[in-house]
């Protein structure tokens, strides 16, 4: 539910889903997530901030694979919940998403890269 753009202040995708939410330990205590740059940074974020040991992710098909995968090579226990997929009209979110699973890889395997902001 959140995104890189969020750095940018004319978008804001976390509004618009009135926040990410972690559900901490299975008791449910929501907390809103404003701070998502990129996927490694939330789901790494989850861990070492809010010492998430599992996570819910909810979001589109495409970016649970990849945000599932990030978690658990970092030693999180994540599941995914499907969201109604984006429409586009020119689908360039799913072309995007390609460029994103590598970079991902690239993150994980080659770079080591660690979040921007811990």
């Amino acid at each position: 539910m959140s995104r890189q753009k969020n750095r940018k202040v004319n978008l804001n995708s976390a509004g618009k889903t009135k926040g990410a939410f972690f559900y901490i330990e299975l008791i449910q205590i929501p907390y809103r997530y404003y701070a998502g740059f990129r996927t490694l940074d939330s789901v790494v974020r989850a861990k070492k901030v809010f010492n998430c040991k599992s996570l819910i992710i909810v979001s589109q098909k495409f970016h649970n694979q990849r945000a599932v995968f990030i978690a658990h090579q970092n030693g999180i226990d994540a599941v995914g919940f499907n969201a109604k997929d984006v429409e586009s009209k020119n689908n360039f979110t799913h072309i995007r998403e390609i460029g994103a699973k590598f970079v991902a890889i690239l993150d994980l395997f080659v770079f080591y890269r660690q979040p921007k902001f811990l």
